[in-house]
């Protein structure tokens, strides 16, 4: 299995293929690498796809969760380092995406093109109602429970009525896994806090950004309360972004891979455009 030590109590496993200008994912929260599982072959036509366990997560071992996100942050860093990648484009998806803003706030360098996939930027008290339910729920333990609550949250009605819905709800259940596996870890914080407020890092991100939305995301919806930041606010506010839309929830990659992968991969072959108009797709 591929692994890279950061110290004595910490490795990191990833997941690398196909061939060409890197690109890496980086996961939501506790849902582990498998969040990328449908779209990492189709990008990986074009690009050479790094797919990773952030530390505290799925394959990737530390005795205790990281406190802050600056240490997932670190594990980008140390990631490309190992891989001997000196600058790569960066996806992240909802906490994810606040680790890639971080990291490209940071490392700009480092960042040749940024996606960012449905990721708030300052929360509002909807979103703080939402995560004190879903903390409930995860130190439950019950596995049925947090398949339930998690489809209800992060697909769209559509899907769940289609005959697609199967694939996605197994993924969805390996994700629960890792997540229940992570929240039992022995940890002196339960992980990362993710209810920031990043905007004061966007004047500083000058990479092309393309921040992608499901339009029937419940999770972290295009538009959210007037204290908060949602994926359209974080379009607006970047220095150079392009707003697209997907007719998903809060796992476009799931729903929609084909259609991401498309998206994606055409937006990485353009010329940049400094734009921030909400095209829907």
């Amino acid at each position: 299995m591929p692994h890279i030590t950061i110290r004595a109590s910490a490795r990191l496993y990833y997941e690398r293929c196909g061939s060409g200008p890197p690109l890496c994912h980086i996961h939501g929260g506790a849902l582990g690498r498998r969040q990328f599982a449908l779209l990492s072959p189709l990008l990986a036509k074009h690009h050479s796809v790094i797919d990773f366990d952030l530390r505290g997560v799925g394959d990737s071992r530390y005795t205790v969760m990281p406190p802050s996100l600056d240490h997932w942050v670190d594990d980008v860093v140390v990631l490309l380092d190992a891989l001997g990648i000196e600058r790569a484009h960066v996806h992240g998806s909802s906490a994810g995406g606040l680790v890639a803003l971080i990291f490209a706030s940071t490392y700009p360098e480092r960042v040749d093109r940024l996606i960012v996939s449905c990721t708030p930027i300052r929360p509002d008290p909807a979103d703080r109602l939402r995560r004190a339910i879903r903390d409930i729920v995860v130190s439950t333990g019950d596995k049925e429970a947090l398949v339930t609550w998690f489809a209800f949250m992060f697909f769209s009605r559509s899907y769940l009525d289609s005959g697609k819905a199967h694939e996605g709800l197994t993924l969805l259940s390996e994700m629960v896994d890792v997540t229940i596996e992570a929240a039992n870890r022995p940890a002196g914080t339960p992980g990362p806090p993710t209810d920031l407020d990043l905007s004061h890092l966007l004047p500083r991100i000058q990479a092309p950004t393309l921040v992608l939305a499901g339009r029937h995301d419940i999770t972290v919806p295009l538009e959210v309360g007037p204290s908060g930041l949602g994926p359209r606010e974080l379009a607006d506010r970047l220095p150079h972004a392009t707003l697209r839309l997907l007719d998903t929830g809060h796992l476009p990659m799931i729903e929609q891979p084909n259609l991401m992968a498309d998206l994606i991969q055409e937006w990485l072959a353009a010329p940049v455009l400094n734009s921030s108009a909400g095209d829907s797709l």
